[in-house]
């Protein structure tokens, strides 16, 4: 067994603490996220602001004048913790990143999980400049980063040696829906001799920036685990042998408008160190030698002393070759994965009429049908018009400004008419589009193949059985508007629950994260990539006013297949009339029965 690189990072004479990656065990060297020191970063920055041309902040190398950590691990040898003395070498922000931030998670909609953020350094400003404040730490807490130094490494013992440039290089870019895990401690230094470096695992979910630089994932993590270890998979056996170290945490966790999101932000560990060394090498007359020295093993560069001056030489600043890699998934069940969700996601859409937008699937493509939920097309009164490709379809009213985007170079515009939406006191919440599908476009697998004549008997629903704990994928849009080109993402689950009305199944329950945006995204089985849901909402308790992401339903494709049927011969009014039972809202409306007023309600 090897040791995880991965430790505890604690400030001196305070509570906060994080982890951190071990880069250099020999000389000692350790990275983590800015956010710890955000008082000291935000002190600092008045004195002397960190700008894209001067993004570069050497804490001070003088013993009496550091930043103090304490830096907490234990080896797979140790039975007890071991703490070493360290202190903040380096602190720098990288642009790349903060512009996504910016982008993406603009600080209006969204929250980060900060160190200390109401604490006393901001006692005494006006509300303005709290504001302000509160603003700038928001913007910079996935892009600010720090070095630590450990002051004995000749102690620091592991059994691994060195994270750099040259380790990294050849990975390859992960792709949306491969397995990963995260290797980090909740709560930091609370109670680590229970929490020290705990495993999470889930998938990624959708990646972003123009490098594939910021990762998004569903595995689940806690505050705490800032600045962790993040692995993706080369298919060997075994959970801990058979990966590679490539990313770190950025956020744990996070909130956006006011609800907690269940998605965990984290970034290339290569892109990182490769625009570290780009920094260094553009700000040499701003580092000391020292650093420069120390810094060498891990950002693979060479330093020569030419005419008084720090020079890095650049036989190793080469262009990262993760999309060109030579590695190669032989995994097989990897294999069917990747084409399971490849044609997931030219089968999922999105569907926005105005400012609103949801997913839909597409599940006739010789008659270009599409079902949605009918919440997303509500009050839409206008034809609407799509623009899309083969995995993102961005619907808008007529009368609105028509603004193509997308992940291809064809995408198109087209109109599209709602051929039927239930009404919002019918607890099937579901509609019908007829578009003109492109050429990509395809729908997802039926379930056992058969077809949509084969569905309108409710005789052969008894046939195909749910079960519980099988393997989901959930694909939509969730979270992130149409202007923003992030395309599809994609979370995975299991069934959890399964809900049957006369023998009849009505309602998936599944533990996928599923957020705002899903509604109409597709429930897909991870095994045979078969259609088995529409999903329609989460849950929320009415009471707390909080969400729960992990906890959400969806309409089973058998039922859906039914519902399309009817909307196609004209027996969909007759249909709902059937289906529609007491029992059956009950079951949507989360009631325990007509007379109680329900606790949590269910909407997306």
């Amino acid at each position: 067994m090897v040791d995880v690189p991965c430790v505890i990072i604690k400030r001196c004479n305070s509570d906060w603490s994080c982890c951190g990656i071990v880069l250099d065990s020999n000389n000692g060297i350790l990275l983590t996220v800015a956010s710890l020191f955000s008082d000291t970063l935000h002190q600092n920055e008045r004195q002397r602001t960190i700008s894209e041309d001067s993004p570069i902040l050497v804490s001070s190398m003088s013993p009496n004048d550091e930043i103090a950590v304490e830096v907490i691990f234990r080896s797979h040898t140790d039975e007890e913790f071991r703490t070493f003395e360290g202190y903040v070498i380096l602190f720098w922000r990288d642009y790349g990143l903060k512009r996504i931030t910016e982008l993406i998670f603009p600080t209006s909609e969204w929250k980060f999980e900060l160190f200390g953020h109401d604490q006393k350094y901001f006692q005494g400003a006006s509300d303005e400049e709290h504001g302000n404040d509160t603003s700038q730490l928001h913007q910079t807490a996935l892009s600010d980063f720090a070095l630590i130094k450990v002051k004995n490494p000749e102690n620091f013992c592991l059994s691994y040696s060195l994270v750099n440039l040259r380790t990294l290089r050849g990975l390859e870019n992960p792709k949306i829906g491969d397995s990963l895990c995260v290797i980090g401690t909740p709560f930091g230094c609370e109670c680590p001799q229970v929490f020290y470096n705990s495993v999470s695992k889930g998938i990624v979910s959708n990646v972003l920036g123009r490098n594939n630089e910021m990762i998004i994932t569903d595995a689940r993590c806690i505050p705490g685990c800032e600045g962790c270890a993040l692995y993706t998979f080369n298919h060997k056996p075994g959970l801990l042998n058979g990966r590679d170290l490539y990313g770190i945490v950025l956020a744990p966790f996070c909130w956006r408008n006011g609800e907690w999101i269940g998605i965990t932000l984290a970034c290339s560990l290569w892109y990182i160190i490769h625009n570290l060394s780009q920094l260094l090498k553009g700000n040499i007359s701003l580092i000391p030698l020292k650093l420069t020295e120390i810094l060498a093993n891990v950002l693979d560069f060479q330093v020569k002393i030419q005419s008084q001056q720090n020079v890095i030489t650049e036989d190793n600043m080469l262009v990262h070759k993760g999309t060109h890699s030579t590695v190669i998934h032989v995994d097989r069940d990897s294999s069917n994965l990747q084409d399971i969700i490849k044609i997931a996601l030219s089968s999922v859409v999105m569907v926005q009429c105005g400012n609103r937008w949801g997913s839909g699937v597409i599940i006739d493509s010789e008659d270009g049908l599409v079902v949605t939920c009918s919440h997303v097309v509500k009050d839409c009164q206008n034809p609407l018009i799509v623009t899309g490709s083969s995995n993102t379809v961005q619907c808008f009213r007529e009368k609105d400004k028509v603004k193509l985007c997308g992940n291809y170079d064809h995408s198109a515009h087209q109109k599209v008419q709602v051929l039927f939406a239930t009404q919002e006191e019918c607890p099937l919440d579901f509609a019908l589009l007829k578009m003109q599908l492109n050429q990509q476009s395809r729908p997802l697998r039926s379930r056992l193949e058969t077809n949509l004549e084969q569905r309108k008997s409710p005789k052969s629903f008894a046939k195909h059985r749910y079960k519980k704990g099988k393997d989901v994928l959930v694909i939509g849009f969730p979270l992130f508007a149409s202007h923003l080109n992030t395309g599809a993402s994609v979370v995975s689950g299991v069934i959890s629950n399964i809900v049957h009305v006369q023998k009849q199944t009505v309602l998936l329950q599944s533990t996928a994260a599923v957020h705002c945006g899903t509604s109409g995204g597709a429930l897909v089985s991870a095994e045979t990539g078969e259609l088995l849901g529409m999903i329609t909402s989460h849950v929320k308790d009415a009471n707390m006013s909080c969400t729960f992401p992990h906890v959400n339903f969806s309409i089973p494709a058998d039922l859906l297949y039914q519902l399309v049927s009817s909307v196609k011969d004209g027996t969909i009014e007759n249909t709902l009339q059937a289906l529609v039972s007491n029992d059956l809202k009950n079951v949507w409306q989360l009631d325990k029965n007509l007379s109680d007023k329900p606790q949590i309600i269910s909407k997306l």
